[in-house]
């Protein structure tokens, strides 16, 4: 077989392959096809979780926190997050990198861009950053990494 056929003989083997549920009757994977106009409304968080890598926790609404994030159709995303007298608010640029990753790009320069796995669900978005920067003694001194998943329902 010459080099041309055999190029097209892979490229439609790979496409016929693509286009076959797994053996055994499984279907290939659902792409996710969440796009930002689907979140966009006012979200409250019923749980926001922070985990150590050594298993340390804090859980900021349990502890009289509230995390809220405004979604605006195509604007800014506010979050605003607090606990006792301490309070962050701050606005990012969202975009759905597709396959369940959202990015986050902060107007304030001084905080990193993020990238979270989400996902919506039975009204919840979920939101899970695996090293964020929190300070889980809530001592006003530099933050630990620890992985954060955010639960959210609609307001």
């Amino acid at each position: 077989m010459d080099l041309g056929r055999f190029a097209l003989w892979a490229a439609l083997t790979a496409g016929v392959a693509a286009g076959l549920p797994a053996c055994g009757g499984d279907q290939a994977p659902e792409p996710d096809l969440t796009t930002l106009e689907d979140l966009v409304g006012e979200w409250e968080a019923i749980s926001v979780r922070y985990t150590t890598a050594g298993g340390t926790e804090f859980e900021l609404v349990e502890n009289g926190g509230e995390a809220l994030i405004s979604i605006p159709s195509g604007g800014l995303v506010t979050t605003r997050i607090s606990i006792g007298d301490y309070v962050d608010e701050w606005e990012a640029q969202w975009v759905v990198a597709g396959n369940g990753v959202l990015r986050s790009f902060p107007v304030d320069w001084s905080r990193p861009p993020r990238s979270r796995l989400f996902w919506l669900s039975q009204g919840r978005l979920t939101l899970i950053d695996s090293d964020a920067i929190f300070d889980l003694g809530l001592s006003g001194g530099p933050g630990q990494t620890a992985r954060e998943e955010i639960v959210l329902e609609r307001r």
